[in-house]
């Protein structure tokens, strides 16, 4: 049976957000948390063929990101290996752009395979992070995790960002994990799908409205 190893790291890359909070100013709209979490609820099970589960998450780890509203859920595309785990956070600037996925992972154990690249996500206003992390126990399994923030339904590869989103009050940041080994990587297919979904349902959708 496949490890599921990689639920494991998210959580503890972001109970590591919690060790520091960083200032920030109070710039920018945002909407209120119950209703942000009401739109991220609300995102659809079902993405062209990706089939989604949701999976519950450590009322702790959520309290030590400082995360006001979440979405934690796995994707799965026809065949059990064919699978991605996205865990989507939204709070303020300063804690979710506290920490680096590397400093985490290498912190929890992990080996760091490959060096951070950029990828585009087709069609849409979306740059993210990609790299792929190995365990360290026999034998190994390798993972590949993609991140980024996004603010307005733009989402960036940022270096710093604490500073490139300091005028904005409230955040998200979109973690995508995939275990490596499956025949073709879709990720980029899945993102696609799902960065529209984003920002129809929980950008562009009225207030007052779930978006659906």
């Amino acid at each position: 049976m496949r490890r599921s190893w990689p639920i494991v790291v998210v959580v503890l890359v972001f109970a590591g957000l919690g060790l520091a909070k960083a200032l920030r100013t109070s710039v920018g709209t945002s909407r209120p948390a119950v209703e942000t979490q009401t739109r991220l609820t609300a995102l659809p099970l079902v993405i062209g063929p990706w089939t989604g589960a949701d999976v519950p998450y450590p009322e702790k780890q959520l309290a030590m990101a400082n995360a006001e509203a979440h979405l934690y859920r796995t994707y799965t595309r026809n065949k059990p290996d064919d699978r991605v785990t996205i865990l989507l956070m939204y709070g303020d600037s300063g804690s979710m752009g506290a920490h680096e996925p590397e400093m985490c992972f290498r912190g929890a154990g992990f080996k760091q395979c490959t060096t951070r690249t950029t990828r585009n996500v087709p069609g849409q206003p979306a740059e993210f992070w990609t790299a792929s992390f190995e365990t360290g126990s026999f034998p190994p399994s390798s993972s590949t995790l993609t991140w980024a923030w996004g603010s307005d339904g733009i989402w960036r590869a940022s270096e710093n960002p604490r500073f490139d989103f300091a005028d904005r009050d409230r955040i998200f940041k979109l973690y995508v994990s995939r275990v490596n080994g499956s025949p073709e990587d879709r990720t980029d297919e899945f993102l696609e799908l799902f960065v529209r979904e984003f920002r129809r349902i929980v950008v562009d959708a009225p207030s007052g409205q779930d978006g659906t």
